[in-house]
């Protein structure tokens, strides 16, 4: 009987390993971020870069501030009142593809793509510069912009030219903790991006998601909303600072409407020739356009780019290393609760704690807890990505509970 109760707890063990790390992979594809390890995440992420710094090169990138290139529209009217709007000007936009595709074609300087982090949707037209951007998109290669769910585009002929851009926030955490690359069905930016550059993706079969080669085959099991690290705050407070701005940018942006209102057009496509070449290029407002992240207010375009960075390292994909050593952290734990050596019989010492079924419950998520935070602040170190915890101290927490009740 005792060979069979082993056997039974060893296979119970492994069935509970096994549910937890499925319940986790789910868990981390959720779009809305329910108790996420942020405050994990963030203690992961600094103690990972003040041990291991990693080199922050930004040179396949190049940012293109718009903030200073606005013009106010007459929008449709609101409830009989005329409304006024502020859109990037079409006109600044325009005017940068050009210089783009000149040195482009004349073989000065070669862009990857272009990515416009600018609505071009129905109630943000300019009638007297639209056609003149749209017709630029359509005659260059890889130009992209942005939008959003359930808005039409001015142009219907530019489908194919856009990306959805949207990120999920909750009641308990309002600012960003994890991009969803697939957005209800829809390539988001950086993935569109990702897929562009190197011609894999993401796919998914069920309720699973799979990476997706550039011939078409299926790869490995990868997450859709993971957390992305933010390397450095795009603001840094420094004495060589932005006429607009109390600090500094750290990867700088190029603010091409003022340059060339300022020094005038030859002075800015020389510029360019030697920012642009063998580049992608990121377009937006890098003031305005900001969201609210574990590391400080940041701007849009530069999460877009460190989602896209995310996959193009190969981040997503789920690293089966790291799962196997949780695997066996879980099967551990299993096992030495159902073999009756848990958090409970080390501090059965303690009366209060003996007695009372909801401080074994308490005592025990907390324990598991404090075993998986330091586990995952130090996995983080090696695989850059972190479990959730709440998942598996419930399960062990409730475990303990049911045995307790059986023995009374």
């Amino acid at each position: 009987m005792k060979k069979l109760s082993s056997k039974i707890n060893i296979v119970a063990a492994i069935a509970i390993s096994f549910v937890i790390c499925i319940a986790n992979y789910f868990f981390y594809n959720c779009p809305y971020p329910f108790w996420d390890n942020l405050k994990i995440f963030c203690w992961a992420d600094y103690v990972a870069q003040k041990l291991l710094p990693k080199e922050d090169n930004r040179n396949d990138v190049l940012f293109v501030n718009v903030a200073h290139d606005k013009k106010v529209i007459d929008a449709p009217y609101i409830g009989g009142m005329p409304v006024k709007k502020v859109i990037t000007d079409r006109k600044v936009l325009s005017d940068f593809l050009c210089i783009v595709d000149s040195l482009h074609k004349s073989g000065i300087a070669d862009y990857k793509c272009v990515f416009l982090d600018v609505m071009l949707e129905q109630g943000f037209a300019d009638p007297e510069n639209d056609s003149l951007l749209f017709s630029k998109i359509k005659e260059m290669d890889n130009v992209f912009f942005t939008r959003r769910h359930g808005k039409e585009l001015l142009d219907s002929t530019l489908c194919n030219n856009v990306f959805y851009n949207n990120y999920y926030t909750s009641i308990i955490e309002t600012n960003f903790t994890r991009y969803q690359f697939i957005q209800d069905g829809k390539i988001s930016a950086p993935l569109g991006l990702y897929s562009n550059q190197t011609g894999n993706s993401i796919i998914k079969l069920g309720p699973l998601f799979f990476s997706k080669e550039h011939d078409s085959r299926i790869g490995s099991l990868c997450y859709n909303s993971p957390m992305i690290s933010i390397p450095n705050d795009f603001y840094n407070d420094n004495s060589n600072s932005d006429s607009s701005l109390d600090y500094e940018i750290v990867f700088p942006y190029y603010d091409f409407g003022p340059f060339q209102r300022t020094f005038g057009k030859e002075i800015v496509v020389d510029e360019l020739a030697d920012k642009l070449d063998g580049k992608m290029v990121i377009v937006g407002d890098f003031i305005n356009d900001v969201h609210d992240t574990y590391k400080g207010i940041q701007p849009g375009p530069w999460i877009v780019y460190l989602a896209y960075r995310y996959l193009a390292e190969g981040k997503h994909l789920v690293n089966w290393l790291q799962m196997l050593f949780f695997l066996m952290v879980y099967f551990l734990i299993s096992l030495s609760i159902l073999y009756n050596k848990g958090i409970p019989e080390l501090l059965k010492g303690i009366s209060f704690i003996r007695t009372s079924r909801l401080m074994i419950c308490l005592t025990s998520f907390l324990t598991y807890g404090l075993i998986l935070i330091i586990l995952n602040v130090t996995m983080y170190i090696f695989f850059d990505t972190i479990i959730n915890i709440f998942i598996p101290c419930t399960f062990f927490s409730l475990l303990e509970l049911l045995l307790t009740f059986r023995k009374s």
